[in-house]
């Protein structure tokens, strides 16, 4: 049976957001046509009973239908496998743990990749679910403890054996007391200090596996959370953020003695001790921030607050208005699959409690498919895709239905055929070109231009660049040489001297026009002396380009941003692609393919 798989992972639909070059109207997602085929009936998933962790997926078939979805999400990732129109069954191995729980959809596709999706079934774990009801009585001299639950409300498959009990002291982690297959529902445990914080898991078991825990804490003498907690950069200096919060009703048992401010760059890794209600504390405005508090007294410290997003502040941009990416989308090939990651889970934020994924073809018409990624998912996957140039496109679907663009990416599936030293030419300058690899050391102006006959302007190309040292390089694309080797094109540079930033520039007859089409600042962090996965498609009257796989500026008109230039060039004509290096500039590009 032919298959086809594609992988999204996103990660904070709600995360912050950076800025990208749009000019003209921007794009919008595919929604579904009043002719879409109807949903697959009968969806039925079931246990193989020699092998219980396979299953497979079966329905009725539905009219005019090109192909099948099957979504099978299980412990937040979403394996959605495209079966022929012939199928009506899929037979499902590997996937998840003895304690997955599984919720299967079909959708049905026509050749536009319009559809419609079944209702979700559900096929529950070997192992049994978590133990409910757990409650917990302390001792009055707090020296003891004892706890009852009732059983989970699903026994796994086979039926349910008994439980596993643990209880922890928190301050070191040693465990203090135990009990293993109990087949009651209560524990008891002696000899606790009663100055010390302890937490009791629970979790059953049957021949399949044990359940998750479920957990409780035994008497906690530091302080509660703090409430009310936010976090704004500052108006002038947005890298400093501003944190506030109050203070905790319960303190546990002793009085407040400080904070804790736990904070950094997309993730809680540096810290910083207060004694009062508010702090400052420093992360790059280019980067997302994340903040969260928690209290402290002479027992130690509580949990910490819920994260707070802090978001990127946007550059001014002179080319265009601006729309925005979530740079916590990741999309990747895997494979022959697509893998979209996000930092968040699917239906996790209140403002976009839904992620829509469509593959288009890059250029002309082929292979179309379009996915809504199933709530609780963080991964999905998607495929395998005939081999093809896609463009990949992650929506965030609000409340309302309303759907926003948070990130694209172009994937190249099947084999890319680099260019070889033959087909490139030195029109200035001086450049070393061996193998797949051409190399620029030398200072000065230095221009390599491809020598590949080409008709259309349409392309990607995609080459690793990168910085030895000095002000920077260009990559040319719908270039053209004259008899006096003089270009004319566009080039998408790398420009540290161009206050860090990437910047489109347009060429006419050799000269540069002084201000770029397009102009977005580095992301933080970005090194000079690293390779460097450039991206840049040019499809009709739009340019698109990314950097490390994150897109840094895309143009919907080349005519509208050509005419806004004060050097009112005529728009570029040429199919060619090349680099350059100006002043001291040492860079190399390796493995430049062109499609």
């Amino acid at each position: 049976m032919h298959a086809t798989r594609i992988r999204v992972i996103a990660a904070g639909l709600a995360a912050a957001m950076i800025p990208l070059v749009v000019v003209g109207p921007g794009a919008r997602a595919a929604t579904p046509t009043p002719t879409a085929p109807t949903a697959p009936t009968a969806v039925v998933a079931q246990r193989s009973p020699s092998q219980p962790s396979d299953f497979t997926v079966s329905w009725k078939p539905a009219a005019a239908v090109d192909h099948y979805n099957v979504s099978v999400t299980a412990a937040g990732r979403d394996t959605v496998t495209i079966v022929p129109a012939t199928a009506t069954s899929l037979a499902v191995t590997g996937l998840g743990e003895p304690t997955t729980n599984y919720r299967i959809t079909v959708s049905s596709r026509d050749a536009a990749g319009d559809g419609t999706t079944s209702a979700v079934t559900n096929l529950y774990s070997l192992a049994p679910w978590v133990p409910r009801s757990l409650a917990l009585t302390r001792s009055a001299d707090l020296t003891a403890v004892t706890a009852t639950w009732t059983a989970p409300a699903w026994p796994g498959y086979g039926g349910l054996n008994g439980y596993d009990a643990k209880l922890v002291r928190v301050s070191d982690g040693v465990v203090v007391g135990s009990a293993s297959n109990n087949t009651t529902t209560t524990f008891s445990a002696t000899g606790l200090d009663p100055k010390r914080l302890y937490r009791l898991s629970v979790t059953a078991r049957n021949e399949y596996g044990t359940s998750a825990a479920v957990g409780a804490n035994v008497a906690s003498y530091v302080p509660e959370q703090p409430g009310g907690a936010v976090a704004t950069r500052d108006a002038r200096n947005p890298s400093v953020i501003h944190v506030a919060w109050k203070a905790p009703a319960w303190t546990g048992g002793g009085p407040i003695t400080g904070y804790q401010v736990v904070y950094g760059p997309n993730t809680l890794n540096r810290t910083l001790a207060v004694t009062g209600l508010t702090a400052d504390v420093t992360v790059p405005y280019t980067i997302g921030g994340l903040v969260a508090v928690r209290a402290c007294n002479v027992n130690g410290c509580g949990y910490l607050t819920g994260s707070v997003k802090v978001p990127v502040i946007g550059v001014t941009i002179p080319s265009g208005p601006l729309t925005t990416t979530n740079p916590f989308v990741g999309i990747e090939p895997l494979g022959s699959l697509i893998h979209v990651e996000t930092r968040g889970t699917v239906g996790s934020t209140a403002l976009y409690p839904r992620l829509y994924v469509s593959v288009r073809p890059t250029f002309g018409t082929g292979f179309t498919d379009a996915q809504w990624g199933q709530n609780g998912a963080q991964v999905m996957t998607f495929g395998p895709l005939p081999s093809g140039t896609y463009t990949v496109v992650v929506h965030g679907v609000g409340a309302a239905g309303a759907q926003t663009e948070l990130a694209r990416k172009v994937l190249v599936f099947g084999t890319l055929t680099q260019l070889t030293a033959a087909q490139w030419k030195v029109v200035r300058g001086q450049a070393t070109i061996t193998g797949n690899t051409v190399d620029m050391p030398f200072s000065g102006e230095n221009r390599v231009m491809s020598t590949k006959a080409r008709t259309s302007q349409d392309m990607v190309l995609t080459t690793r660049a990168r910085l030895r040292f000095g002000w920077g390089y260009g990559v040319w694309f719908r270039s053209s040489v004259d008899a006096a080797n003089l270009v004319s094109g566009y080039t998408f540079q790398y420009d540290p001297m161009y206050g860090n930033a990437f910047i489109l520039r347009h060429w006419y007859k050799g000269t540069e026009c002084s201000a770029p089409l397009a102009r977005t600042n580095f992301p933080a962090g970005f090194a000079e002396n690293v390779a460097h996965a450039l991206v840049v498609v040019a499809q009709g009257d739009t340019v698109w380009a990314s950097v490390d796989g994150t897109e840094v500026f895309r143009i919907n008109s080349l005519a509208a941003a050509a005419a806004a230039s004060p050097c009112h060039y005529p728009l570029a004509t040429g199919t060619g692609i090349g680099f350059r290096t100006w002043s001291t500039s040492s860079a190399s590009f390796t493995g430049t393919t062109l499609s």
